[in-house]
């Protein structure tokens, strides 16, 4: 049930951003005059080969992190094995394996032109610097009510594809939550082992709904620290890194042990939410904002004298609303990012990556320090043909 809900919710979400990058391309052009003003305005960086480690977005940190991506969220997570465990056999989950994977490279095609969409319809015009809006978050749907606001039914559309969206994820993540609670840690407790399966049924149901209301209570939390896009990548990566991490040992190392993959986890889960934390105090790795410009904005000569006279208090406005590690100044104060190269200061896009290395090494150290695992399980497939 969870998965046919969440086709149709991916449908939606897909359709709604579609149907609003379309429109605005028509209104800009065609997506050739969208692709022209972009780069011109420096938003198009395929081919940045800079190998520094500090640099938030190069050719390089990006194939690290999509490696990452494919690896943790197609391979190990529990959200996309439950959807091939779905079907009948193994066969057509195989076959699935790349429908999915094409079908999730076209939704992010459609959601990053969404933001080359975003940009073109205001380079001249930036609502966040004029202050229409207050966080880049808002960018989009600011987009869909001043740009579409004259076709009727369009904010549905595109509040439809978010709230598709973000219920299809937390859909996934709540029964997935439930499902390993319960499979691995109550049912084989003595009363848990009693319940039939209409009330076995029922405490599923209900660590769902818990899960649902920690994440609407962590929503809230999130909500103060900045850019969504720049937190949850952050937190994220650091946590399913590590975990990845195991499953990676399992698979590759069949000398680690018990102990050595408990040890290795809680090192480089450590390790990774230090520098999470590091970065969100110390503000390292934060993005450098590119240049954003008013000039095409109606009545640009007085907001460019209350900015000039304002700045101070336009700056604490900004920096009140967002966090340390995604402030965003107007263009005459924009950050060029600190001088200093500390471990807080790497690219998000190493913190996965990172996770899988340390968990592997740590854990194959410990292990061969503690007796490594012998005997394989003919159980598992991957351990018989190791």
């Amino acid at each position: 049930a969870v998965v046919y809900t969440d086709v149709l919710q991916t449908l939606m979400m897909f359709c709604g951003v579609l149907v609003v990058v379309i429109i605005c391309c028509i209104d800009l052009g065609g997506v050739g005059n969208v692709w022209s003003i972009a780069d011109h305005g420096g938003r198009i960086q395929f081919f940045n080969f800079d190998t520094s480690p500090y640099e938030r977005h190069t050719f390089w940190s990006t194939l690290v992190y999509g490696f990452f991506i494919m690896v943790n969220g197609v391979g190990f997570t529990q959200i996309t094995y439950q959807r091939f465990a779905s079907v009948r056999t193994l066969q057509i989950s195989q076959r699935l394996l790349y429908a999915f994977v094409v079908g999730l490279y076209m939704l992010w095609i459609v959601f990053y032109f969404s933001g080359l969409v975003a940009y073109a319809s205001y380079s001249d015009c930036d609502p966040l610097t004029s202050g229409k809006i207050k966080k880049t978050d808002q960018i989009i749907p600011f987009l869909v009510m001043d740009k579409l606001s004259h076709l009727t039914g369009m904010a549905g559309i595109f509040v439809a594809g978010v709230y598709g969206s973000v219920l299809s994820t937390l859909s996934s993540c709540g029964n997935s939550f439930a499902c390993i609670i319960w499979e691995d840690f109550l049912k084989d407790r003595p009363y848990f082992h009693r319940l039939s399966d209409a009330s076995a049924t029922n405490v599923v149901k209900l660590l769902s709904l818990i899960t649902g209301m920690l994440a609407v209570c962590l929503s809230l939390l999130v909500e103060k620290m900045g850019g969504i896009y720049h937190v949850s990548n952050s937190i994220l990566s650091s946590i399913a890194g590590p975990l990845a991490g195991v499953f990676f040992s399992g698979m590759c190392a069949p000398w680690v042990n018990a102990k050595g993959a408990i040890v290795g986890l809680i090192f480089s889960f450590s390790f990774n939410m230090w520098l999470v934390i590091g970065k969100f105090v110390r503000g390292g790795g934060s993005l450098v904002r590119l240049p954003l410009s008013t000039e095409g904005c109606a009545g640009n000569l007085t907001l460019l004298l209350n900015s000039t006279l304002s700045t101070t208090s336009a700056t604490d406005n900004v920096l009140a609303t967002t966090s340390p590690a995604d402030a965003v100044l107007p263009i005459s104060t924009i950050s060029q990012g600190s001088t200093e190269r500390t471990l807080y200061e790497l690219s998000y896009c190493y913190s996965g990556v990172t996770g899988i290395a340390l968990t592997y090494i740590v854990s194959s150290f410990v292990s061969l320090c503690t007796g490594p695992q012998r005997e394989l399980s003919t159980s598992c497939p991957i351990a018989t043909q190791a």
